[in-house]
Parts: C-alpha cells; sequence; structure tokens
C-alpha cells in the first residue's frame, strides 16, 4: 500500500493486483454495499497505521478508480464541516462580487470541459496544478450553495484532475449550474491558484 497526503483532509491510498485480493476487492466489490463498506473501513485503519491520517472522526467521501497496472487507487476526503465551508464561500464571494452568466459567452467558439470538487482547497489545489501547464486556459468557477459542491468549467481538459477529488461531469450539466449555482470567480485558475496551500 502506497500512500499520498494531497492535503490535510484528503489522502491518495494505491493498491497492486495483490493487495486488491488481501482486501477482497473484486469484480463483485460494489455488489454488497455493507461488505463493502467493511472493506473501506478495513483500508482506512490500515492506512491510518502508517499515515496517522484519523479517519475515527468526521465522515469521509471515498472514490475508487481502477490503475493502469490492474491495481486500484481511493482518494479519501474528509468532509469539512459547514462552517468552514461558509467562511471560505463568503470571503470568495465576496471578493469577485458575483460575475455574470452572461460571461460564459467567452466559451462559446471552445470545448468546454466541466469538474465538480467536494470543497474549495481541493479546487483551489487543482487551480494550482492547471496554472503549471494551461496557464492561458480560460476558466469560470461556480458554487452550489445546496450540496456546497463547486465547480469549474475550462476551455481545456486537464489531466489527473482525480488527484484532487474532481469528478468530470457531462457538459449537459451546464444547465443544472446555470440554474442552481453562483458563479463567483472568473479566470478561477490564475486567481484562485494563488490562495492553494
Amino acid at each position: 500500500m502506497e500512500t499520498v497526503f494531497i492535503n490535510k483532509d484528503k489522502l491518495k491510498i494505491m493498491l497492486t493486483c495483490t493487495e486488491m485480493a488481501k482486501y477482497r476487492i473484486g469484480d463483485d466489490f460494489s455488489r454488497d454495499k455493507a461488505e463493502a463498506d467493511l472493506i473501506i473501513w478495513d483500508i482506512l485503519d490500515d492506512a491510518a497505521v502508517s499515515t496517522g491520517f484519523d479517519t475515527a472522526k468526521g465522515s469521509f467521501y471515498v472514490q475508487m478508480y481502477p490503475s493502469k497496472d490492474g491495481g486500484c487507487e481511493l482518494f479519501v476526503t474528509r468532509i469539512a464541516a459547514a462552517s468552514n465551508y461558509s467562511e471560505k464561500t463568503e470571503h470568495l464571494l465576496r471578493e469577485n462580487k458575483n460575475p455574470k452568466i452572461s460571461d460564459f459567452g467567452q466559451f462559446s467558439e471552445k470545448k468546454l470541459y466541466i469538474y465538480a470538487f467536494s470543497d474549495f482547497e481541493a479546487l483551489l489545489s487543482a487551480c494550482k496544478a492547471i496554472c503549471f501547464t494551461h496557464r492561458e486556459t480560460l476558466s469560470l468557477a461556480y458554487y452550489d450553495k445546496v450540496s456546497e459542491k463547486v465547480f469549474l468549467f475550462l476551455d481545456k481538459e486537464a489531466d489527473r484532475l482525480s488527484e484532487f477529488g474532481a469528478v468530470k461531469c457531462k457538459n449537459t450539466e451546464k444547465y443544472y449550474v446555470f440554474e442552481y449555482c453562483v458563479l463567483f470567480c472568473k479566470d478561477a485558475v490564475s486567481k484562485l491558484s494563488v490562495f492553494a496551500l
């Protein structure tokens, strides 16, 4: 088992094929939710011993992806308390004065890629990573007050954003975002990357 700290609330766990067999992860892994939950807790307990990443308190969001070598990668995200969200959210919304949805017009002749993040820290870290390879990217950031997710709209596909817990959305997701979310930052990649830890 290899582990990588992405930030204080996110851990990446890499398992080989042999380790997957040890934890009983096979093709039928997701069929029995109770059994899958127990397996995930076993993995988190073992990871906590070597990393000190505390999974005993609070809620966690776990994403699992196959890796090229036949193993798998797990991204474990601690779900922040509402107060953490609201403090950072209010600051960003105040600073950016809620630009209008019409700002989306800059994407009209370009390809659109939409990524969803479960928290602001992940978005900030992703923006910093994108800055190294795609500094000229057109980008907009939206906030969903109901789910507390943040969405990043890009005109270029960004590699390996799953390392930051990003989920690539279908382009039809833009209709939900326009209807229910607040656009809080234009030129998000360059502006938000400076806040990343």
